[in-house]
């Protein structure tokens, strides 16, 4: 039996289950548990915009959470502390006027693929522009408070999750874990 006390034990503990389950498991695991923990922040974003634009608009419809593995420009920014996983609350280029295209490309070992995407007026930053204003406009930070709201809630969830999974998931009990103590 091992025991959990914190976050540095937990990635050992993440480490040696991905060993007796595998990587892709492990990082099942990460992106649910993240995913479950960023909920609070996507929910309390989207209330706020809302109220802020009064029920009107579609930016509160683009709110979407995402997780993945860092990218090479997330890895430069000031914040990367060198985890394994990235969850974003983050909102969609898409917009009313938007059209979707699709775009027909042979692989290297030649596969025909097809990729869609959004063409139009895409590139507008209108998130940031509500985030932070602009020259013309007053900002109206909806991402920043969200998160700042959750963050105890975030970290609990993901605790919990984590927990669940260590203790009571089929990946663990497949490998045989059994994991004690306190995330």
């Amino acid at each position: 039996m091992n025991t959990v006390t914190g976050f540095d034990e937990l990635m050992r503990a993440m480490d040696d289950l991905s060993k007796e389950i595998s990587q892709g498991r492990t990082a099942r695991i990460w992106k649910n548990a993240m995913r479950y923990a960023m909920q609070p922040v996507e929910d309390t974003a989207r209330m706020l915009i809302q109220a802020q634009t009064r029920g009107t608009g579609t930016l509160a419809d683009s709110l979407y959470i995402a997780v993945h593995k860092p990218t090479a420009r997330d890895k430069r920014s000031g914040s990367y502390m060198g985890d394994t996983y990235i969850a974003r609350v983050g909102v969609t280029a898409k917009r009313p006027e938007s059209k979707m295209n699709t775009v027909v490309y042979s692989t290297k070992k030649g596969l025909t693929k097809s990729r869609d995407y959004l063409a139009g007026k895409t590139n507008r930053p209108v998130a940031i522009a509500v985030e932070f204003g602009t020259a013309d406009v007053s900002s109206r930070p909806f991402l920043r408070p969200a998160l700042t709201n959750n963050l105890q809630q975030v970290q609990q969830r993901l605790g919990d999750a984590l927990w669940r999974e260590l203790t009571m998931g089929k990946y663990a009990k497949e490998a045989g874990l059994d994991f004690t103590g306190k995330i």
